[in-house]
């Protein structure tokens, strides 16, 4: 998955095959991120810039015009739009969506989507009883939304891209991290971590005492805030640093004309590859390889689809 994910779709004018087919196959997502994405989408086309400009937004036209972006995105993967050719997420706007089930053929019911827009709905009500965090974005002297905030180390850039940074009245930062979870065992920490540290290298000056940090969890409709240390963010490049030694340790120089594929190890079971946006290519690859094992069959007895699939 790194390999296809992070190497092979790496831009989306690659004119090589492969990468330009793991582009698209990158962009697939499942009924679940999906409905995260939508919040994500409703909160920055229709309400961060209502509260930016100091204006009224109503809820439910925030809700409607969510619902149309909706519709006119499972359109466009049903579709398949997302393959037409030169398309980009950008390109695409708020309509783009590519959902795993269109481009492998699963029937997506009139439930799970009645589900899906239930989720939504119910997100964007919890952000709107937030008032006085709302009202805090609303007096921010500065809001970013959606934003990459690159920072290097050992080598290498890293680019997180947060949901919301906002500077206060004294320019003191606050990172708000939106979630549609509805489990207990997840722990973002790290991830939030991440962010602090990527602004404390955006802005020198700030100190650990300076950030807020929260989690804001639309669907389970509760915030969590992680302190911020010294000690909590070189535990934080420790991990990163890390994390890039094992995957220079794998893929070296990280350039896509050097890669074995041979090096890279398959799934072992059809559970694995089930939900894999890059099955199909990758058994296109490894089949054209004889040195190396087959992929597994993704496809499990039709009862066991059934159960298992959403």
């Amino acid at each position: 998955q790194y390999l296809f994910g992070f190497i092979a779709a790496a831009s989306a004018r690659a004119k090589n095959p492969v990468r330009h087919e793991a582009y698209i196959l990158k962009q697939l997502q499942g009924l679940e991120m999906w409905q995260g994405d939508l919040v994500h989408d409703a909160i920055r086309h229709f309400v961060i810039p209502a509260l930016i400009n100091r204006e009224p937004f109503v809820p439910e036209r925030v809700i409607s015009d969510t619902l149309a972006m909706m519709r006119g995105q499972f359109d466009f993967s049903r579709e398949q739009r997302y393959r037409t050719q030169g398309m980009t997420k950008k390109f695409g706007g708020i309509h783009y969506a590519a959902l795993h089930p269109h481009e492998y053929g699963t029937e997506i019911s009139d439930a799970q989507l009645q589900q899906v827009e239930t989720t939504v709905v119910t997100c964007l009500n919890n952000l709107f009883g937030l008032t006085n965090l709302l009202t805090e974005i609303r007096q921010s002297r500065s809001v970013h939304c959606e934003e990459v905030f690159r920072f290097s180390l050992d080598g290498v850039t890293v680019t997180p891209q947060l949901d919301l940074l906002c500077l206060d009245k004294v320019g003191l930062p606050t990172i708000i991290d939106w979630k549609i979870s509805d489990s207990d065992s997840s722990d973002y920490a790290p991830q939030l971590m991440v962010y602090a540290l990527a602004i404390k290298n955006w802005r020198k000056d700030f100190r650990p005492e300076d950030f807020t940090v929260l989690e804001v969890n639309l669907l389970r409709n509760y915030v969590t805030q992680y302190p911020i240390t010294a000690e909590r963010l070189v535990e934080t490049e420790d991990f990163i640093f890390r994390s890039v030694t094992k995957i220079r340790s794998l893929v070296g120089d990280n350039k896509w004309e050097s890669q074995e594929f041979e090096e890279f190890e398959p799934a072992k079971s059809f559970r694995t590859c089930q939900y894999c946006n890059f099955r199909k290519l990758c058994q296109e690859v490894y089949r054209d390889l004889p040195s190396s094992e087959s992929v597994p069959d993704p496809e499990p007895e039709p009862t066991q689809l059934q159960l298992s699939l959403f």
